[in-house]
């Protein structure tokens, strides 16, 4: 027996060295197996979408109205002959200030001076006609009637004598306020009928900024309500509203807005009459963000939003109301309060999807 496993003793050295090398190599092909899968997953955990993300706090701001308006006058009169005559005093011409009741224009007298000296004389009259018809009647001398008749005549005359005296003071054209003359439109001996306009007084030193706003900005303006103007040229006047159309205008169905100009420290200069200016009226106090318009974003259903990662480093997407933009930048309302918004590879992920993260900067 032991010369046969002798004689075998090749054979079986031939098969331990196989069976050695088939165990060699198959522990070689399991390491290298478990080598590629730890290389996979550590692979897998590298190639997560890497996206640069800002932490963003929501703040206070306005919802407002933001529109083009004009500067107009608070009051502006044309002065008008008021009798028939010709001129004959001419005391202001264009750009002159005047003060309220500033005489402008003198017409000729005519015949009023006349009809005011009859108006006396028939009151003087009419007064001693009435005394003695008084006396006669407590004398019982004369009816009741004629005591009354001679009344009416004594108070016609007295009315007579005032619109003789109102008629004299109406051949001065007056100024009703104090303002500049815009215009004159009379000359010395010029012959001018009742009506026709003699001058344009303008008061500059009460200016309006006026605006016309849609239905739901005039449901949410009250009186004295603080807004800012701004001129072409840069320069900023506040101003109160002291008026809000009740109903729209019949063409263009908006709503006039009236604002009394605050006087800057410059006064009211650099503001003329006619002049267009950029109007901003604040309605709401709201929470808001602010980025930059590139960072908006639009899903597949077409809402307007951004894309931000969750807890979990989870793109989400928050859809969001747009409030106005400024200097580049955007507001938007809608979002939650804080939130870590994606600044940068937004567009290389999808909504759902982990990635990696890299924080930035914090943002309010």
């Amino acid at each position: 027996m032991l010369n046969k496993i002798y004689q075998r003793r090749s054979v079986i050295v031939a098969s331990l060295i196989a069976i050695s090398a088939v165990v060699w190599v198959m522990s070689g092909a399991l390491n290298n197996s478990d080598a590629k899968i730890d290389s996979t997953a550590a692979s897998d955990v590298h190639l997560l979408p890497q996206v640069a993300v800002e932490s963003r706090f929501a703040q206070s701001t306005w919802r407002r109205f933001d529109g083009s308006g004009t500067v107009e006058t608070r009051r502006a009169v044309d002065v008008l002959a008021a009798q028939e005559g010709r001129v004959v005093e001419l005391n202001v011409t264009e750009g002159d200030e005047v003060v309220a009741g500033a005489a402008l224009i003198g017409l000729s007298p005519k015949h009023i001076p006349q009809q005011r000296a009859l108006a006396e004389a028939q009151l003087a009259q009419a007064e001693l006609q009435y005394q003695s018809t008084k006396k006669l009647f407590n004398k019982g001398l004369t009816t009741p009637l004629r005591l009354a008749e001679s009344k009416s005549a004594l108070e016609q005359a007295k009315a007579d004598l005032e619109a003789a005296k109102v008629a004299v003071r109406e051949l001065t054209l007056s100024a009703p306020f104090a303002g500049v003359i815009e215009a004159v439109d009379m000359e010395l001996g010029d012959y001018v009928r009742a009506g026709d306009r003699g001058v344009r007084l303008v008061q500059k030193d009460s200016l309006l900024a006026v605006v016309s706003v849609m239905a739901d900005v005039a449901a949410e303006l009250a009186l004295n309500t603080k807004l800012e103007l701004q001129t072409r040229a840069g320069k900023v006047y506040e101003a109160n509203v002291t008026f809000v159309a009740s109903e729209p205008d019949s063409r263009s169905r908006l709503y006039r807005v009236e604002a009394e100009i605050v006087p800057s420290e410059n006064d009211l200069a650099g503001l003329v009459i006619g002049q267009p200016v950029e109007i901003r009226i604040p309605l709401q106090q709201v929470k808001a963000h602010r980025l930059a318009a590139s960072l908006l974003w639009l899903n597949s259903g077409g809402d307007m939003g951004v894309r931000a990662v969750d807890e979990s480093n989870t793109v989400v997407f928050y859809a969001a109301e747009f409030l106005r933009s400024e200097a580049g930048d955007v507001w938007l309302t809608g979002l939650p309060e804080q939130f870590d918004l994606i600044v940068a590879g937004q567009g290389l992920v999808r909504t759902g999807a982990e990635v990696s993260v890299r924080n930035q900067a914090s943002a309010e």
